[in-house]
């Protein structure tokens, strides 16, 4: 992929690849300090595996008395635009249509597992629901081989593997 220059039509950035790093921005022209060089919005977002509850729309921490639970599936959320929101769609709906109860999180101290199992959820919910996305979120890099390296590949599969069946109940 070339970005060009809107304002004079040069190539100014490139995307190379490397069999150690995979792909990269490689800089044909001097890079100022402070400049933008690329502003997208992220493919696909979630609140980190190891968590306290935080808001399912913005992934703002929540306290014991800063939360609402969203009408429709229970998660605790920090404001009704929260619960609106596009980023909150895939747990909802699922939350709805596959759980069958709303979920009740009342432990706002220490981290808690139910959110190691969002992003994995959200990801699969653009597989039937936003095909274009998923696609792209194939094209990334895995980087498989030094997630095996580190012993974290196998940490995340018995994560995501134990909250999906036994705390989010997915049984496919």
């Amino acid at each position: 992929m070339i970005f060009l220059n809107p304002i004079n039509n040069s190539l100014d950035f490139q995307i190379k690849e490397d069999t150690q790093v995979g792909r990269y921005l490689c800089a044909s022209r001097a890079v100022f300090s402070g400049e933008i060089v690329l502003k997208e919005k992220p493919l696909l977002s979630g609140p980190p595996q190891v968590t306290g509850p935080v808001c399912l729309g913005c992934h703002n921490g929540l306290s014991p008395n800063s939360w609402l639970s969203c009408p429709n599936c229970g998660w605790p959320m920090c404001s009704i635009q929260c619960v609106n929101s596009e980023n909150h769609q895939p747990e909802c709906r699922w939350t709805m249509e596959q759980r069958n109860a709303k979920v009740k999180i009342s432990q706002f101290v220490t981290p808690h597992p139910t959110y190691a199992g969002i992003t994995p959820l959200r990801a699969c919910y653009f597989k039937e629901h936003k095909p274009e996305l998923w696609n792209r979120l194939q094209e990334l890099e895995s980087h498989t081989e030094h997630r095996r390296s580190t012993g974290k590949l196998e940490q995340e599969r018995f994560c995501c593997s134990t909250v999906s069946k036994e705390i989010l109940q997915i049984r496919r």
